[in-house]
């Protein structure tokens, strides 16, 4: 049971979230909805959610503060994928891209409140998902909504896989394939375990190392929890088969982890 003072503190968490929120969905795309419109109304009330998560976590029980950690990445996993869709870094992306761009951060504020919801931290106030329907909405109808030119991309999207030394999964094998980084717990490899290899990986990729890089983990029961930083990307992992290389962890609920923060392998932003 919770004392009357922790009681108190989380009402008081509840109604800054629900204040929070409510404030992000007051603010809406002009009437004429563009698709610019609604990207930017996104945008807004991400960003106004990420920092209501930084204000929260001074003032947040602990019961919350894991789940508050994890909206904080999320939110922040969010904003970067509406990057390229507001033009930013010039990157080439097709439209349905966009959509699962789109679904995906509307997925992560979902995941935020049921992760708050879940450490107790119940939310009743009107969420973001109507500014993400609509720009979803414009995607999904392209001759009612503008699209940026110089991003969208209609061309072959599958063909960046071969490009810079890339190798196939279906086509790598121990004994004729060669990999950037082997890791084998009883040290015949570069690496004992999959977290140095992965580091590893991401020093060589900050070093300009832009072909397709791969990670070879012996067979073996590695006992371990492994984050792939967001920025390594066109990374590709292989083991020795399903029986063979194992890779498990402990993390749960009843044990202080949250439901997100308790996966095996994941992403984290930084």
């Amino acid at each position: 049971m919770w004392s009357s003072a922790a009681a108190s503190r989380l009402i008081s968490t509840t109604l800054m979230f629900v204040t929070a929120i409510a404030a992000a969905a007051a603010v809406t795309a002009p009437a004429s909805h563009s698709q610019g419109d609604a990207l930017e109304a996104v945008r807004h009330q991400i960003g106004s959610a990420r920092n209501w998560v930084e204000q929260a976590k001074t003032a947040a029980l602990a019961e919350v503060a894991g789940a508050l950690g994890d909206c904080g990445k999320l939110y922040g996993e969010a904003e970067w994928m509406l990057e390229p869709l507001l033009g930013r870094g010039n990157i080439s992306y097709s439209r349905d891209d966009a959509i699962t761009w789109l679904s995906a951060a509307l997925a992560n504020h979902r995941s935020c409140v049921d992760g708050l919801a879940e450490s107790g931290l119940t939310i009743t106030a009107p969420d973001l998902t109507s500014s993400f329907a609509k720009a979803l909405a414009s995607y999904a109808n392209p001759s009612a909504a503008s699209t940026p030119s110089k991003a969208v991309s209609t061309g072959d999207q599958n063909s960046s896989i071969f490009e810079n030394g890339g190798v196939l999964l279906t086509s790598w094998t121990a004994t004729t394939s060669k990999a950037d980084m082997v890791v084998a717990k009883d040290g015949s490899g570069t690496h004992r375990s999959i977290e140095e290899a992965v580091a590893a990986a991401a020093a060589a990729r900050a070093g300009r190392h832009k072909h397709r890089l791969v990670i070879y983990v012996k067979a073996g029961v590695y006992e371990e929890r492994v984050e792939i930083p967001r920025h390594l990307r066109n990374l590709m992992m292989v083991g020795d088969g399903i029986d063979r290389t194992i890779v498990t962890g402990s993390r749960n609920v009843p044990d202080g982890s949250t439901t997100y923060n308790s996966a095996t392998f994941g992403e984290y932003v930084f």
